[in-house]
């Protein structure tokens, strides 16, 4: 458990009168169990655990740890004593929103009876029910701060850890803030500013020690576990801070991953059905390692050249296609409240939206291509200035390369293969040449060209 004292409860609810934690231990487990591990995951919970039980100087005095955390900066405060704060106060509001109904019930061998007291007031059955809702109101912003913070947590460390790696210096923990975007993706590589951000931030770094770097990471590993992990790897809105640009979801985390299955299925049966499934898993990758910046215009990789993975292209085109999830997302959801008509009016957008991103789509096929291909390209450019000629690759394979690269591209719908139209003297010897892929028609003032016309007899 992680509330065993009972200064530690105090902390949250002031004015309660217990004099031991005992009447709470059960409904604290269940607290644990029921509302907490499943936003941690099992093995984040298990080892809060493991070090709650193995540090019992860093919770002897309950108000001095608290006055730590409030004087000292984030970095010289360890990560699991963060966390175990954080957690702490999303189980003891929960505990008491489900302890206040029983404890005003008395059961004896005289029956049920209503609890009361003589030196204090009768509470109504008004006041419970006020009581409850902000316990259960705390209990949910309790869980989206611990969720924020692990996000934070996340983002930097992967921020960081790539910083590192290009730099070929060991991996320190990252001060603990808000970096500047949200790009992170699963393997653990920023991409935008996040990690030129912290690249720089070296003595606050170094502040932190060891130790409280091994926490951050081992936190952050064990975190990817949980099905309330920040980043889903298989959406073209990533996160929820990704989703808040399109729609006012509160900045809650909970409610993103109540929206996952919606989501998912707008993106299965609508997206890749008009854009081809190949097409959509290269965007989805494209939106999770790449900068997931809204604005089109803006969208560059980190070092400014076209990477085939955040390119302004792929960049528009994925912010065009979120703006359709989020439009059919109003009308398909009952997490958020929409009315009626807010319901029939997305519908007719997102119809409309997935038309021009579409027609978008086909317009843009060169820019799509050249994306594409750089990918390839700028490993032949990066070769050829080597000194291991010998490795390079021939022709045929460059070609068989390029090919491979355009494949998400090729096997969708919307492509349009590119072939040879006629010249201008194959049209004029032959009026009804096919040209383009399109069938033969009859062509007028054209040489050659004759038209019949047969009488219709009535």
């Amino acid at each position: 458990m992680l509330i065993t004292d009972l200064q530690e409860f105090r902390l949250y609810f002031p004015t309660h009168a217990y004099d031991t934690l005992d009447p709470f231990v059960g409904v604290l487990d269940n607290s644990e169990h029921d509302f907490l591990q499943e936003k941690l995951g099992t093995p984040l919970y298990n080892a809060l655990c493991d070090w709650y039980d193995q540090h019992p100087a860093d919770r002897s005095s309950v108000d001095a740890r608290y006055a730590a955390v409030s004087a000292a900066s984030p970095a010289d405060i360890s990560p699991y004593n963060r966390l175990l704060l954080l957690a702490q106060r999303c189980i003891a509001y929960d505990a008491m929103q489900r302890a206040i109904s029983m404890n005003i019930i008395s059961i004896n061998n005289a029956g049920v009876n209503i609890s009361t007291a003589d030196d204090y007031g009768k509470v109504d059955l008004a006041a419970v029910d006020a009581f409850k809702s902000a316990c259960i109101k705390e209990s949910h912003a309790a869980v989206n701060r611990l969720l924020q913070t692990l996000e934070e947590w996340c983002q930097q460390a992967a921020a960081l850890a790539s910083a590192s790696s290009v730099s070929g210096d060991t991996i320190a923990t990252p001060d603990i803030a808000t970096p500047d975007d949200e790009a992170t993706v699963p393997d653990g590589s920023p991409s935008g500013s996040a990690a030129t951000a912290l690249a720089g931030s070296s003595q606050d770094e170094s502040s932190q020690g060891p130790s409280a770097a091994s926490e951050l990471q081992d936190i952050c590993q064990k975190w990817r576990s949980s099905r309330y992990f920040y980043l889903s790897t298989s959406l073209l809105i990533p996160t929820a801070t990704c989703l808040q640009t399109y729609i006012n979801i509160y900045d809650s985390r909970e409610k993103f991953i109540q929206l996952l299955p919606d989501l998912l299925y707008i993106q299965e049966e609508f997206i890749a059905n008009a854009i081809g499934e190949d097409f959509l898993a290269y965007l989805v990758r494209c939106s999770v390692n790449g900068d997931t910046i809204a604005v089109p215009d803006k969208a560059t990789v980190p070092d400014g050249s076209p990477s085939g993975l955040t390119t302004p292209i792929t960049a528009t085109i994925i912010h065009r296609l979120r703006k359709v999830m989020a439009a059919l997302l109003v009308e398909r959801t009952t997490v958020l409240k929409f009315s009626k008509e807010q319901k029939v009016q997305a519908h007719t957008d997102g119809v409309r939206m997935l038309s021009v991103a579409c027609t978008y789509i086909q317009n843009h096929q060169p820019a799509i291509l050249a994306a594409l291909d750089a990918t390839v390209l700028s490993s032949f450019t990066a070769a050829d200035s080597g000194s291991a000629l010998a490795g390079l690759p021939s022709e045929e394979e460059k070609a068989a390369l390029i090919e491979a690269a355009r494949a998400p591209f090729t096997t969708s719908p919307l492509y349009v293969k590119e072939e040879e139209s006629p010249t201008a003297s194959e049209r004029a010897t032959v009026p009804c040449a096919p040209q383009g892929g399109r069938t033969a028609s009859f062509e007028n003032n054209r040489p050659g060209s004759a038209l019949f016309l047969t009488p219709f007899l009535n």
